[in-house]
């Protein structure tokens, strides 16, 4: 759990400072703020081929003294110690993704939660870079919900469990799946493991960085080397238009991060 001057400087983080009593709104709040302030990234790990650390201290030091980003495992982790330690009922659940992938029962590699406040039932995620909602989305079944400019529904599926999925062109498509049986932080640690230090993951193979908000996702979008030329990607979620940049070099690539993910580098850390 969090300690009182955790959670303060936690939720100034995410700009949600007034958020504390435990309601739909404010859960819908914390998740919304904390897509628009902390960045999806893999920035640690493309750069250092190593792990990062699931503890809660070393992830509120990265997250939120540091004012870093990261990936599912550390941006789930926290935000449900978070929501833990504000008084909401968390399960956490370990994903199969789905989409993009062509496997059609692939690996578990994500980490979801389900809050429950007295509202209702929530499936939350801040650990998301692309399609994600930027709000929860209501525990029931085979009924569309509208977030952003995007559609989303849950259904049962006799071997994927709960499936998550989002509507394309193409209709409805799978985006994660789980199974309610409860996972807690030491399970997250062997795929987390893997993620990072497993030569073929595309965790160690690309540059991600993902921001959201109700109006624009900011991106970079970067080829897998040999290829190193990268774009700034900003897309209107109105009408799914985007905005490219080349990034040139490093000094722009360093000026990008501070200015749309608000995240300072020096130059040695930034991925080549």
């Amino acid at each position: 759990m969090l300690n009182e001057n955790q959670i303060t400087a936690y939720l100034e983080r995410i700009g949600c400072a007034d958020s504390r009593t435990v309601s739909k709104g404010n859960l819908f709040r914390l998740q919304k703020g904390h897509l628009a302030a902390v960045p999806y990234t893999n920035l640690t790990i493309y750069q250092t081929k190593q792990e990062p650390p699931l503890c809660t201290e070393a992830l509120f030091e990265k997250i939120v003294l540091k004012r870093m980003g990261g990936y599912c495992f550390e941006l789930n982790g926290l935000f449900a110690e978070l929501l833990r330690s504000l008084g909401y009922e968390v399960a956490e659940y370990f994903a199969r993704w789905h989409f993009g992938e062509s496997d059609p029962i692939p690996m578990r590699r994500h980490r979801v939660l389900k809050v429950t406040c007295p509202e209702g039932v929530f499936v939350v995620d801040a650990g998301v870079g692309c399609l994600c909602p930027t709000t929860p989305l209501d525990f029931e079944f085979n009924t569309p919900q509208q977030r952003n400019v995007r559609r989303y529904r849950l259904i049962r599926d006799a071997h994927l469990g709960i499936v998550v999925q989002t509507e394309t062109a193409e209709g409805f498509v799978n985006y994660f799946s789980f199974t309610e049986d409860p996972h807690f932080p030491q399970d997250f640690n062997y795929v987390n493991y893997y993620c990072s230090r497993e030569p073929s993951s595309p965790f160690r193979s690309k540059f991600m960085m993902h921001r959201l908000t109700d109006e624009f996702q900011y991106s970079i979008e970067a080829p897998v080397p040999p290829e190193t030329h990268r774009t700034f990607c900003i897309r209107k979620s109105c009408d799914n238009t985007c905005e490219r940049t080349p990034i040139p070099d490093q000094t722009a690539l360093q000026k990008i991060l501070a200015e749309n993910f608000g995240i300072v580098c020096l130059m040695d850390d930034l991925p080549e």
